[in-house]
């Protein structure tokens, strides 16, 4: 829960520095921890992370798709539209919910 709560504070800090270690936290096991660097890197704009938030995209867990699609919306990166068009699909409406606001964002 410690590095849960980091991620967080990380990206409320607001400082892009803390953007590489946010990303190495996407590998985390806990994907609460996962969840919560999505978050603050969408909340950095942290452009570098635009391909492991594309690949959270496809994650298993519904929850950790949806704080992606949120993300990459925030990134404001045109890379991430092909992506998120192709999760419009996606089996959970929240997904699909936040896909739609993130290509608004993108438009």
């Amino acid at each position: 829960q410690v590095r849960e709560e980091a991620a967080t504070t990380l990206g409320k800090v607001g400082h892009a520095d803390a953007g590489p270690a946010l990303v190495e936290a996407l590998g985390d096991d806990y994907w609460q921890e996962r969840l919560r660097a999505t978050r603050s890197l969408g909340r950095l704009r942290y452009a570098p992370a635009l391909a492991a938030l594309i690949e959270t995209l496809g994650h298993r867990i519904s929850n950790l798709r949806k704080e992606a699609a949120l993300a990459l919306g925030e990134l404001q990166d045109k890379g991430a539209i092909a992506p998120l068009q192709a999760a419009q699909d996606d089996g959970d409406p929240e997904v699909r919910k936040a896909v739609r606001i993130a290509l608004s964002q993108l438009q």
